[in-house]
């Protein structure tokens, strides 16, 4: 009859041999999902970059629009 250490080691490699099916199945998505993920910080750099640029192209736009804003109160809204 089998010790309760023996069935303990037992049961410990069995339950390594299915995490190690488990990993093996999920390997080649989770490789994918990586290739992604690095695909997805290239497209955020690039977004962030003209991001920039947006802000920096249309910041005149504030003093603008309130600009705007006092002519059209002192015409009553009559700016065409």
């Amino acid at each position: 009859m089998a010790t309760t250490t023996e069935l303990l080691q037992q049961r410990f490699r069995e339950a390594t041999e299915q995490a190690d099916a488990i990993r093996a199945q999920s390997a080649t998505i989770r490789a994918q999902r990586d290739v992604l993920a690095v695909q997805a910080q290239a497209l955020e750099a690039q977004m962030d970059g003209l991001a920039a640029q947006v802000r920096a192209i249309e910041a005149p736009l504030f003093d603008l629009d309130n600009e705007r804003g006092q002519i059209n109160r002192a015409l009553n809204g009559k700016t065409g």
